[in-house]
């Protein structure tokens, strides 16, 4: 029987593979979620670009490390201590 941590890193790895995308960090292929949006907020517009990855693949990484998606060149901002299996990481444009 399976623990639950492990239905659970399943569901994640399940997720990037069904909405991910490759990207390279540092000349490494990984799929990720990539995700640009602008909302609104109290202190007017904002803009979040960023990627979801797996616990697993987050130990692989770090700030500041460069990311290519698509065409596009960034930086990774800052990586969240999280105990949570997909990991929201915040871009900047490099």
């Amino acid at each position: 029987m399976q623990s639950f941590n492990d239905v659970l890193k399943r569901a994640a790895i399940d997720t990037i593979d069904n909405l991910g995308q490759f990207v390279y960090i540092r000349g490494l292929k990984f799929e990720a979620i990539f995700r640009d949006e602008e909302f609104e907020t109290d202190a007017g517009f904002q803009r979040i670009v960023s990627i979801t990855i797996t616990a697993i693949e987050s130990s692989k990484v770090r700030k500041g490390d460069p990311v290519i998606v698509g065409n596009t060149a960034y930086s990774l901002k800052s990586i969240p201590e999280t105990s949570d299996q997909l990991i929201e990481i915040e871009l900047k444009r490099a």
